[in-house]
């Protein structure tokens, strides 16, 4: 959970950061699906690859620590899928809704504030 809560903190930080770059690209003319899907696009392709990162690092990690894991195999599918999944989920949330509102900013307003 406190990995959820980072990440979903950094990626919502993140996303909010590039206010202006969305205000200047819909007042350039595209839509609002267009940008949420390059943003969306953009957060999970950095979410592959630490997850990637986060799995091999784990694979190694675990058999360190098995004596420390309780009725989990060090290397069960089950535990890394579902870590994957909820991952892939909170970045997906994470990234979703500040890009949906920041594509509700009017683009004169965001452009005001270039």
């Amino acid at each position: 959970m406190l990995a959820a809560v980072g990440i979903y903190g950094l990626i919502s930080y993140s996303v909010m950061q590039r206010r202006g770059e969305i205000g200047l690209r819909m007042a350039l003319g595209a839509d609002r699906s267009t940008v949420l899907g390059m943003i969306l696009k953009h957060v999970l392709s950095l979410a592959g690859l630490g997850l990637l990162i986060g799995l091999i690092g784990a694979a190694i990690f675990t058999r360190l620590l098995q004596s420390v894991l309780f009725q989990v195999k060090s290397t069960d599918p089950v535990v890394f899928a579902g870590i994957v999944a909820l991952l892939l989920a909170v970045v997906l949330l994470a990234g979703y809704i500040p890009a949906r509102r920041a594509t509700k900013v009017e683009p004169v307003t965001a452009l005001r504030y270039q």
